[in-house]
């Protein structure tokens, strides 16, 4: 198929997505679940706070009581955690903590600087009203609040709060990836000597790391040789194993390029086989059942950067239930750029200028320009943009601007 007759992106990625199922949720560890998306809400377990808490060090007691510079005996001390075995008598306090529950019939409590810490202790303020320093019982939130709906990502915060109601184990969509390298020249990144023509296998560490910014668990990496009935194994075990399978490499039209034919033996369909940008032409996508099950990258390393965003990062949203838009933003160029046959999509820098800088390259294979990108300009074909053009920018899942850069 021709470059003329390839969809563009926003046609691509429709019909890629137009093909996700959604993953079905189970229970998870909850110190396993960072990035996950909740299948059910969280709730409060009990009133929260579950009961009148004090919110500062200092003394506790009935501000009916309470007169300027009159002496209370201190009748107790109450740590955070601790209990009284019995109301303290009218006319004397106790002593608390941060976070100790108040016991009856004490209403208030004087902080430890409005006093003169003795005992008896005598306090300065001109008065004191019930409720003072007291976050009182159900005031965050009531028994059976929904905290957290469903549907969203379990971030830091979130965890937290499932941890403090008990959601030790909380119902989550998150999809499981295997990643499948194909070629003859990978070794391990732990190769310290290669043969001619042999490369370290950083795509799939690249890769591994994106999925999880993704909010996907990797549970399956292999490298398949350049043989069609090993890519045909490699790829059928992985589809065992993972929710979605993603290839790297092999998914062009040379002699050695296996993965085409081993997923139609494996009872694929074609949900997209190619689209007319740069880098990242070959990118296809195959159901199986009715549904996404494989995504096949490029082998050059800026074509797997590009498309895993482009097109990994979107069908992992959907699979898991979350809306599926990236986080596009606009900004300007900082330099004019030339027309090219297809849309592309090139590694770029933005700053907090909104400026955007691309740096030059020397193809799909020179990863070392995008090192210091923050993320993917994207560029229309057959158009040269001038210098303060407005275009679109895709930040990398978890990358931040750098504001030092134009």
């Amino acid at each position: 198929m021709s470059t003329t007759q390839l969809p563009g992106y926003a046609q691509a990625i429709d019909s890629v997505l137009h093909e996700v199922g959604l993953i079905e949720p189970g229970r998870v560890p909850l110190e396993e679940a960072a990035g996950t998306v909740l299948a059910e809400p969280i709730k409060a377990d009990r009133d929260m706070p579950a009961f009148n808490r004090a919110a500062m060090d200092g003394y506790a007691l009935r501000s009916s009581e309470y007169e300027t510079d009159r002496p209370f005996q201190v009748h107790a001390e109450l740590p955070a955690g601790g209990r009284l075995a019995a109301p303290p008598p009218p006319g004397s306090c106790i002593t608390i903590a941060t976070g100790a529950a108040v016991p009856d019939p004490l209403d208030c409590v004087i902080e430890h600087e409005m006093s003169d810490r003795r005992s008896p202790v005598r306090f300065t303020p001109d008065h004191v009203d019930p409720g003072r320093n007291i976050h009182p019982t159900g005031a965050d939130a009531r028994a059976g609040a929904i905290l957290v709906p469903a549907g969203s990502r379990l971030d830091a915060v979130a965890m937290g709060l499932a941890a403090t109601v008990g959601m030790v184990r909380p119902l989550v969509r998150t999809a499981s990836v295997a990643l499948v390298s194909t070629g003859d020249e990978l070794v391990p990144p732990s190769r310290s000597t290669l043969e001619h023509g042999q490369i370290r296998n950083g795509n799939g560490v690249m890769l591994k790391q994106l999925m999880r910014g993704f909010g996907a668990r990797v549970v399956h990496e292999t490298t398949a040789p350049d043989d069609l009935d090993s890519t045909i194994e490699a790829i059928g075990a992985a589809l065992e194993q993972a929710d979605l399978v993603v290839t790297i490499g092999g998914i062009s039209a040379g002699d050695r390029d296996h993965v085409a034919p081993a997923v139609q033996r494996l009872g694929g369909h074609w949900a997209l086989r190619g689209a007319s940008i740069q880098p990242g032409k070959p990118i296809a996508a195959v159901t199986i059942d009715s549904r996404i099950r494989v995504l096949c990258l490029p082998g050059n390393p800026v074509s797997v950067l590009a498309t895993a965003h482009l097109f990994a990062w979107p069908v992992l949203l959907k699979a898991s239930g979350t809306p599926s838009d990236l986080p596009w933003r606009t900004g300007r160029l900082a330099d004019s750029i030339g027309p090219s046959r297809r849309e592309r999509f090139r590694p770029a820098v933005l700053g907090t200028s909104g400026r955007i800088r691309v740096p030059a390259w020397a193809g799909s294979g020179d990863m070392a320009h995008a090192a210091m990108s923050n993320g993917l300009v994207q560029l229309p074909a057959s158009t040269t943009l001038g210098q303060d053009a407005s275009v679109r920018f895709l930040p990398y899942a978890g990358s931040t601007i750098d504001p030092e850069s134009p």
